[in-house]
Order: C-alpha cells, then sequence, then structure tokens
C-alpha cells in the first residue's frame, strides 16, 4: 500500500526571524512505506517528493524537519526549471531549494519547447 503524506515544512518557532510561515510551503511525499521518528520521517520504495516547481524520485527518502534538508538515495533523479540531475545521493535544502549531489553525476538541461 502506498503511502502519500503532506508535511508542513515551516515550523513557526523554528524560522529565522522575518520569514513567514507560508514562505517554505509545502513538502509532498509518496512511497511504498513511511515511519517517523522525532523529527525524522523516512520513506522507502518508490519515492516522489514534490515542493514547489522541484519534483524529485528516489528508492528512499529521509526528511529531517528539524534541519529543513531532505536526502535522496538510490537512483535519484531531481527536476527543477529546465534541469534534470541524476545521482545516487541528492540534499535537498528546503529553505533555499538548493540541492547537494554526492557521488557521481549526471546534469541534463531539457528541451525548452
Amino acid at each position: 500500500m502506498k503511502t502519500f503524506v503532506s508535511l508542513l515544512t515551516a515550523i513557526v518557532t523554528l524560522l529565522p526571524a522575518g520569514l513567514a510561515a507560508a514562505d517554505l510551503g509545502a513538502v509532498d511525499f509518496e512511497g511504498d512505506t513511511m515511519t517517523s521518528k522525532g523529527n525524522v520521517s523516512l520513506i522507502t520504495g518508490n519515492v516522489r517528493v514534490k515542493h514547489r516547481d522541484a519534483s524529485m524520485k528516489a528508492d528512499r527518502a529521509t526528511y529531517d524537519t528539524a534541519s529543513k534538508t531532505i536526502t535522496l538515495e538510490g537512483s535519484v533523479r531531481v527536476q527543477r526549471d529546465k534541469t534534470e540531475v541524476t545521482a545516487e545521493k541528492v540534499i535537498y535544502f528546503v529553505e533555499t531549494q538548493k540541492v547537494q549531489v554526492e557521488g557521481p553525476n549526471r546534469t541534463k538541461l531539457l528541451d525548452t519547447k
């Protein structure tokens, strides 16, 4: 059975001064299983993550609400704007919408038509 969960990444008490809660948006997760302990959620099997204009796929994802990071591992594919990155491990920073790619990777510019 697939698990789908939408987590609001903005926790008012953890936000920097002047940043509104709505500014971070929701992070939507879908996967075969999901477990949570404290600030960390683990999503495994056919993982799909959506945050604003970024779409991500992986074998597993770990979401840490305290650091506002999503660590994607195993056949990772991240699409944003007109760029697609594939790698074995990617860390996505929710606040900045930036990615940190670890290990061998490939970046492809998508068709602009």
